[in-house]
């Protein structure tokens, strides 16, 4: 069955929760160029190839999930961290050596392989935007917010993959119709939204709960934890398209009521401007 042309969120989760999970070429450059050298690698270093790359992320937590079924292990496994401790570097590198890489998947399809590598690099930017800001709180859970806001767009990332040709007329509709909610677009061409596509896979994946929580955009985002994963996917999404989008305003606001500090001072931190008529809403 051709993916792409169903409409049926039970039959995408069927299809993906059995599919090999592909990752970005540098990152299975980077991992070979590791298995030369196995014994003097970290799991220091070789976390932070995994955490650059969302798919491989999510690669590593679902094979860790898979191995934990049968096992003993009384505890979930939340970040890339605790995968590597858990298995070991050396045969996590001898387990992903060869594996399929998006651009052998997507082939000639140019524009569908620009559209993944920008989702993932809006995904790294919401990463390092939620470590940012639970750093700055005193989180207890600065890991695992990261790994959160990583895979937050997951299911956008698997539908550039398996399903480019509809992506691409979702691109052409939003920026078509800049005030339409993009869940409801998505819902309309793909019919269902990928924040559901997302949850179901994770749960199909068996995901630890705590992560699915903190990637849920329909969970009333009342904690500090799920306000900073909601806050940097969102603010990442809304800068990708320049700083001078109209929801940016909103997002700084939303942010500054988060950290506790002005709306001036979070712009500071982000190394931007505070957008036209933004400090008289803060007054």
């Amino acid at each position: 069955m051709d993916i792409a042309k169903s409409n049926s969120l039970e039959a995408w989760v069927d299809k993906l929760s059995r599919s090999e999970i592909p990752v970005l070429r540098r990152t299975a450059e980077q991992l070979g160029g590791m298995r030369a050298d196995l014994e003097r690698v970290s799991v220091r270093q070789a976390a932070t190839v995994v955490q650059n790359d969302p798919l491989m992320t999510c690669r590593l937590l679902v094979h860790v999930a898979r191995l934990r079924r049968g096992g003993s292990a009384t505890h979930d496994i939340e970040t890339t961290e605790q995968a590597l401790l858990m298995i070991g570097v050396v045969r996590f590198l001898e387990t992903f050596a060869g594996v399929v890489t998006v651009e052998q998947t997507l082939g000639e399809r140019r524009e569908a392989l620009v559209g993944a590598l920008r989702v993932a690099g809006r995904s790294r930017h919401a990463a390092r935007l939620a470590v940012d800001w639970a750093v700055f709180r005193n989180d207890l859970h600065v890991f695992e917010i990261a790994t959160a806001a990583l895979l937050h767009d997951i299911a956008e990332l698997m539908a550039w993959i398996y399903a480019p040709e509809t992506m691409l007329r979702v691109d052409e509709v939003c920026k078509a119709n800049p005030r339409r909610r993009t869940a409801d677009i998505q819902a309309e061409l793909f019919g269902f939204t990928f924040n559901a596509l997302k949850l179901a896979l994770n749960r199909a994946w068996q995901a630890p709960e705590y992560l699915v929580e903190l990637m849920d955009d329909e969970v009333a985002a009342t904690h500090p934890s799920h306000l900073t994963v909601r806050l940097a996917s969102s603010l990442a999404r809304h800068a990708q398209r320049g700083w001078d989008n109209p929801a940016i305003p909103d997002d700084l606001r939303g942010v500054s009521e988060l950290l506790k500090i002005p709306v001036s001072a979070v712009a500071a931190r982000l190394g931007i401007e505070v957008p036209p008529g933004i400090v008289e809403a803060e007054t």
